[in-house]
């Protein structure tokens, strides 16, 4: 029936997922977050169940309700999904970084030593763990990160690699690893060139360079926008959430969740996503222009040039001979 697609689509838990985590990175209220997170929970699916208790969790930390999102995440660290028994190390990181930031750095220790002993070349975890040394010799506080506060960002759950801090494009590239023409940098090239006309093959490629350099914001989401051509949404979310871990402001993602709503046929959705864009990038001529056919066009209008005040007349000059006294 018509009315029961429209509903599948308009409440896709992932997207929902992803679009709170958005808003979570970009700073928004927690009221704001909290009603895509209440719209995925609303729909019952044990494939997203990790996910939003990881997203609840987050938020608090992010808030500095330290004591709570410890518990949250403690609890996702149990049963089927402790890190041993699933094999994801996302909880037992933030918990290890919350414990960090309550100066509690012992406890985090063993927790960080747990991940790297599942998987020993995980980036965050091996720079965390330098960081709990100094802790444990210096008792101070964990100092946050780019004046921020120190919670890291997870992966999603198809990602499947370790969270590691990369620059966005503009930056300076990263010495990339030997291999030819297997380096993430021309992989890459190759991969943006094919996904023009083939996406299937474009997808091996951007694969291989994620191999090269785990969570390359470039690859991930050139990723999602092949899947957003599949129409596989739920995975096109997924990458650009994990794009914008890395990479809060990363344009490119931030457009793609737009894209990826309007191509659903979310309307509300794609307009709020593209007004989240439009407060990062307001110049961005595309974006208004879409969020205009999308009838959400209210972005402030630009002042007009204010009208410049005319000088003052100049007084008339006065007739020869006046107030001369002569008779």
């Amino acid at each position: 029936m018509p009315g029961e697609n429209k509903s599948a689509a308009g409440d896709d838990p992932g997207a929902n997922i992803a679009m709170a985590s958005v808003l979570r990175l970009q700073g928004k209220p927690a009221r704001d977050i909290k009603r895509y997170l209440d719209m995925a929970r609303a729909r019952p699916d044990k494939d997203w169940a990790r996910d939003l208790a990881l997203a609840d969790a987050l938020v608090l930390a992010r808030d500095n309700k330290l004591d709570d999102a410890r518990a949250a995440l403690s609890a996702i660290d149990q049963g089927d999904g402790k890190l041993e028994t699933s094999g994801d190390v996302r909880a037992r990181l933030h918990l290890a970084l919350v414990l960090a930031a309550q100066n509690k750095a012992a406890e985090a220790k063993p927790l960080v030593e747990a991940i790297l002993a599942a998987q020993p070349e995980h980036a965050a975890a091996k720079v965390l763990a330098g960081k709990l040394e100094t802790l444990v010799a210096q008792t101070d506080p964990l100092p946050p990160e780019d004046g921020k506060p120190v919670v890291a960002h997870p992966a999603p759950r198809d990602a499947g690699v370790a969270v590691r801090p990369t620059a966005p494009r503009d930056a300076a590239p990263a010495v990339e690893p030997s291999g030819g023409d297997q380096s993430y940098e021309r992989l890459l090239k190759r991969a943006n060139t094919l996904a023009e006309s083939s996406c299937t093959q474009a997808m091996e490629l951007y694969a291989k360079a994620l191999e090269q350099k785990p969570n390359g914001i470039e690859a991930l989401t050139g990723m999602g926008y092949c899947h957003i051509d599949a129409k596989q949404f739920a995975s096109a979310f997924s990458k650009f959430r994990a794009a914008l871990a890395v990479s809060s402001r990363y344009e490119p993602a931030l457009r793609g969740v737009a894209e990826a709503y309007q191509q659903q046929g979310r309307k509300e959705q794609a307009i709020e996503a593209y007004k989240a864009y439009l407060e990062i990038y307001p110049d961005s001529a595309a974006a208004k222009k879409q969020l205009e056919r999308l009838g959400g066009g209210d972005t402030p209008p630009t002042p007009p040039a204010p009208t410049p005040t005319p000088p003052p007349a100049t007084p008339p000059a006065e007739p020869a001979g006046a107030g001369s006294g002569s008779e």
